[in-house]
């Protein structure tokens, strides 16, 4: 059981320093603030905590592997454009990218 307990902290404690490390590393590339809120920090700690006790683990490779892209995606396009991504430019980015398919599709695969 102690050593369980302990994995189970070890894991928690990893978990958490994943959610937590993006926001910090976007602090040390630019002017982004690092702010260290108590309702995120109660969101994550939660989520850190359950997360360890999941027994699909498939589903927490599945999240961990959603989580990684989205923050690569933010990585991406703080390099390229030097400000990171909101709201606004991740929604023109799945409008074009539907607009693109939606051409594809009605152009009829002409590609020469």
């Amino acid at each position: 059981m102690k050593i369980f307990f302990r994995n189970y902290l070890f894991l928690a404690a990893i978990t958490f320093i994943a959610f937590i490390l993006p926001g910090f590393l976007f602090s040390l590339y630019n002017d982004y603030i690092f702010r260290f809120e108590l309702n995120s920090v109660l969101a994550l700690g939660v989520a850190a905590l359950i997360f360890p006790l999941v027994r699909p683990r498939i589903f927490i490779v599945c999240v961990f592997g959603l989580f990684a892209l989205m923050e690569c995606i933010q990585f991406s396009h703080l390099y390229y454009f030097n400000k990171p991504l909101n709201i606004f430019s991740l929604h023109l980015m799945f409008i074009e990218f539907g607009e693109v398919a939606k051409t594809a599709l009605v152009g009829g695969g002409d590609i020469i």
